[in-house]
């Protein structure tokens, strides 16, 4: 039976590159949004308390949307772990792991969504059905 009040998501992918490169990487706030032209970082901090605010512009659906998540780091553990706890309109977790592997290393990315205490109605029109309909899940 699935519960409807926490919604968990895990996805991994392997890297050719160490974990302390990968964590260097990710952890470049300053060249975060260089990787796409819809998202725009601020950060304030560095390690566990560090604020992050993430504003995403972007078409869905040929409507134009725009979101702030703002985000606080409450785990860091280099090179291995970021904890982060968004603090805004969704009660979601998520986890950032990279293990070594043979080739590299293994990046994980762990997502926890509270169903119950997330208000889908801050979202942008464009995003609000599609986060309830993956919650349903």
């Amino acid at each position: 039976m699935t519960n409807m009040e926490e919604q968990h998501l895990t996805v991994s992918t392997d890297i050719k590159a160490d974990k302390q490169q990968v964590f260097n990487h990710i952890t470049d706030y300053d060249r975060l949004d260089d990787y796409s032209d819809s998202v725009r970082v601020a950060v304030r901090g560095n390690g566990v308390g560090t604020r992050c605010y993430i504003n995403i512009k972007k078409k869905v659906l040929e409507i134009p949307a725009e979101y702030t998540a703002r985000v606080r780091f409450t785990g860091y553990e280099e090179p291995e772990v970021i904890e982060w706890r968004m603090q805004n309109d969704l009660d979601l977790n998520g986890k950032i792991s990279l293990e070594s592997n043979s080739d590299g290393c293994t990046m994980s990315l762990d997502f926890k969504l509270n169903v119950s205490n997330s208000d889908f109605n801050s979202l942008p029109a464009p995003n609000q059905a599609g986060f309830k309909e993956i919650a349903k899940y």
